[in-house]
């Protein structure tokens, strides 16, 4: 039997205030190389929102997403239409496929609410997005597995597509049992959600996690009074040994949801074994018996990501990669110096230009918004937290773009320009100091820029000019 013991204090952690994450693999801002998945278990986080909070409307694709409720009321809401509520007892499945848009909040005000959501890779991409939900509490048995998934619509408990089997154990002090696992060549990652257990040689307290794979079954002993997730899945992912490695330079992913979607693309080609994706070093890493051609995986990958082999990629100067944004700078002073030659009315002059900088900035944005909400919740502290600003943002530069232009600027309007470009700049600067290279969100995703520079420089010249128009 071969194991990889995870002690809960060795997960990923991250506050957001109204949220409390621990992250088993590594997710959003907690990177952890060798922490990626375990086979097709992805994601494997344990939050706690606060009341009346939650996750705003955001995508998914080629993904399956199960939410289990521990304590409180989850609201969900999707563009397939659902409205549903997942309480307590319940488990809830979603097939991302072909993509899906949903939020998530706590559904009460006064109490939190705490609950796991696992994502679990498919071995059918680009399927028709499904949803599903039921209660658990009618198929509980005490001092054995139960089964709450699988990979089959007529078997007990909900499905998904992949080879995958969830089972809870409710184990009462100083019982055992065993888990006889569905298929050769997976293993089971028991997630010990309350009590204490030993399996093997390891003693697994509250949150404690045991990979396990090379078994056909274990044996579960109970301290005290347990409860169990035990999930089961394909372990192909880390069979690598004697496998070709090909590093790859990988550009255009934002977020943990893009490395999702770039290892299944990449998964999906015949003779891949094993993907990583880092959008924080623009990495793709992959292992198969033979190399794959990079024509296959330009062809096999979403078009927004532009792939280069590690062996003839050369970055570009950042002189050329700030092209773009110099380009329009350049335009923007002309066109503002053609409109006020002769006169030169400095204060018109500013107005003029912040006023054209705010809308052709907003105009890149709202190309691809879900892609700059995607790439901006990245960096900026307010987009981070709530997510729907992302969406809203490009519309407020817009706004101030129309109120420069008219020549309408009380006060209030630069407060509103130096508040929103300032909160950016902190997220930026946060970002030169840890040296993390993402995508630009001040294009939008259109222009693929280094986000922390062309960000900086946006910003920089923006508040200055605001705050010599307010002296």
């Amino acid at each position: 039997m071969e194991t990889i013991f995870n002690p809960a204090d060795s997960r990923g952690s991250a506050d957001h205030g109204w949220l409390q994450a621990k992250h088993s693999f590594s997710f959003a801002g907690w990177f952890n190389p060798e922490r990626m998945q375990f086979g097709a278990l992805r994601v494997l986080n344990d939050d706690i929102v606060q009341g009346g909070m939650g996750f705003g409307t955001h995508p998914h694709d080629n993904m399956e997403i199960i939410t289990i409720p521990l304590k409180g009321d989850l609201e969900h809401k999707d563009s397939m239409g659902n409205v549903e509520v997942i309480r307590e007892g319940e488990i809830q499945v979603m097939s991302a496929g072909t993509g899906v848009y949903h939020s998530e909040y706590n559904k009460n005000a006064n109490r939190e609410i705490n609950l796991l959501q696992l994502w679990i890779f498919p071995n059918k991409r680009n399927v028709t997005p499904r949803y599903d939900q039921i209660p658990i509490d009618s198929l509980h048995k005490k001092n054995e597995p139960f089964q709450i998934l699988s990979p089959n619509p007529d078997d007990q408990g909900v499905w998904i597509h992949q080879n995958a089997w969830f089972h809870m154990l409710d184990l009462e002090a100083a019982n055992a049992t065993y888990y006889d696992l569905k298929l050769e060549g997976n293993g089971v990652y028991a997630f010990v959600i309350e009590g204490e257990v030993e399996i093997g040689e390891h003693v697994l307290g509250k949150r404690d996690a045991l990979g396990i794979s090379e078994i056909a079954t274990f044996e579960i002993t109970s301290h005290q009074d347990t409860q169990v997730l035990l999930i089961e899945v394909p372990m192909v992912w880390i069979k690598t040994l004697q496998m070709k490695k090909q590093n790859l330079t990988l550009i255009g992913m934002t977020c943990t949801g893009c490395e999702a979607a770039v290892v299944a693309a990449a998964l999906d080609i015949e003779g891949v074994s094993k993907a990583v994706a880092d959008h924080k070093k623009d990495r793709l890493t992959i292992w198969g018996q033979t190399p794959v051609s990079t024509v296959a995986l330009k062809a096999a990958l979403p078009k927004k990501y532009t792939l280069m082999d590690d062996a003839v990629a050369q970055a570009p100067s950042k002189l050329k990669q700030l092209f773009p944004i110099f380009l329009i700078f350049g335009f923007i002073i002309d066109t503002t110096a053609l409109i006020h030659w002769p006169t030169w009315n400095m204060t018109a002059m500013m107005h003029d230009f912040m006023g054209m900088f705010f809308m052709v900035f907003s105009f890149f944005k709202l190309l691809d918004i879900k892609g700059f909400q995607a790439g901006f919740s990245m960096y900026d502290p307010l987009a981070a937290g709530w997510p729907a600003y992302g969406f809203i943002y490009p519309f407020i530069e817009f706004a101030l773009g129309v109120c420069y232009i008219r020549d309408f600027v009380p006060n209030w309007v630069l407060w509103i320009a130096i508040f929103i470009l300032g909160l950016t700049t902190i997220g930026v600067v946060r970002e030169l100091i840890q040296k993390r290279q993402m995508q630009c969100a001040c294009l939008g995703s259109v222009l693929k820029l280094p986000m922390t520079e062309a960000t900086f420089i946006e910003n920089a010249v923006m508040i200055v000019m605001a705050g010599g128009l307010l002296l």
